[in-house]
Formats: C-alpha cells, structure tokens, sequence
C-alpha cells in the first residue's frame, strides 16, 4: 500500500514541487491551500504521470481552526506531513502594518501548528515523518526582518522541540533550512541561477532526508557557491 502524503501550499512555489517530487517517489496525496484551481492544477499535472496514484484536493484556510479539524476529518491515514504555510515580509518591523503582523503569525506560525495539531495522532499511529519548512532566515543569527525572521525562527523551534516529545513515539520532525529559492520556478526546470536553490534539487534533498534511515532532526541547505551544499544535523 503507498504511503499517504499531506503537502500543505500545495498549489505554487517550492509546496507544488514537494508534491509533484512525492507523487513522482509513490505517495498518495492530500494537497491542501488555499486557491482550490491551483491545487487541481497540480493534482491534474501528477496524474499525468502518475495516473495510479490516490490523490485528493483539500482547499483551506488552515489559520482556521475549525477548517484544519474538518481536514483532518476527510484524511483517514497519514504517514508524512509537509508543512509548508507561509507569507512574506521582507522589510522591517518599523515598517510592518498591524495587518501584516498578524499575517505573518497566522501563515508562518499558527496554520503549520493548527494542522500538525489536528493530524498529529493520526501521524503517531504510522509513526510518520513532519517536514517544516523553514529557511535561512529561521536561526537565530540570522541577519533577517525581525517580524518574518521572529516568525520563522518560532516555527523552527516548535519543530525541533515537537521532534523531541515525538521521540517516543518513532514519530521524525525535520526541519529544512534552505537559502535563497528559486520558488518561482518549475520542479524540471534545470536553469542554475547564481545563489541561488533550484527547485529539483531541494526537493531531492528533502526526500533523501524522508527515506534516510538514520534519525534527521535538521538539513541545511544552500547553493552561494558554485555547487549545492547540504550539512545535515
């Protein structure tokens, strides 16, 4: 039986790439956000190729409490979750409205921690995998706007402490903490822009980590030199 895949973002950017990537490795899909047309545009492009595979389009407001329980409610089996919620704010906190502070919590924070909380049991019973990502900008020395940098680094570490109460349970949190994306791309795109991550290859980085069998608690990853550079903790 395949494993069954919950891509939260799924609909654009580096979650539409994860979930090509997973369907691509024989995961069954729940592809959740929050635009139902780019959701099935990314499920009709998987089943293209992968006409076999189990996959469901879930659109979500996830900073909802409610929307996250009634997702749960539709999803009898998880073995991997990708949290992948998120916004962006690149100027600084003099400068961010109230409105986009509480984006900002809501997409960074709140909605990975809503779903990982309405799925987390059925994550336990499949002793599953919960992928954060994270960034660069979620450690922290990093040189980053302290609205979206204080963002990421609570999400980092709800990550790493969840993976340590989880423990127990033979339940893998992993944190990925990639440097400058090329988000905008396309997973087959095979364009190398300068410092910057293509797409493919930060997807295959990702799922080296899920079929690790070794215990990954973080991957760094980033490409401001003239090769990809992954340190893996």
């Amino acid at each position: 039986m395949n494993k069954t895949a919950v891509v939260t973002g799924s609909g654009s950017g580096i979650g539409k790439a994860m979930a090509i990537g997973l369907g691509r490795n024989g995961f069954n899909l729940v592809l959740i956000g929050r635009n139902k047309n780019n959701l099935e545009e990314t499920a009709a492009r998987i089943k293209d190729e992968k006409p076999n595979l189990d996959i469901k389009v879930l659109p979500a407001d996830l900073t909802k409490r409610s929307e996250a329980i009634t997702i749960s409610s539709k999803i009898p089996k998880v073995d991997l979750l990708y949290n992948g919620i998120a916004n962006w704010v690149d100027h600084d906190f003099k400068s961010a409205t109230f409105d986009e502070i509480e984006e900002t919590v809501d997409a960074v924070y709140k909605a990975n921690l809503l779903i990982t909380k309405a799925l987390l049991q059925k994550i336990i019973n499949s002793r599953g995998i919960i992928i954060n990502i994270i960034s660069d900008w979620g450690v922290p020395e990093a040189d980053a706007p302290a609205l979206f940098g204080s963002a990421k680094n609570a999400h980092s570490a709800f990550g790493i402490m969840l993976g340590k109460e989880l423990k127990s349970n033979d339940v893998n949190v992993i944190n990925i903490y990639p440097t400058d994306v090329t988000s905008k791309g396309d997973i087959d795109d095979d364009t190398q822009k300068a410092g910057q991550i293509r797409l493919k290859d930060l997807v295959r980085e990702i799922i080296k980590s899920i079929n690790s069998k070794r215990r990954i608690a973080q991957v760094h990853i980033s490409h401001l030199g003239k090769n990809l550079e992954v340190a893996i903790v």
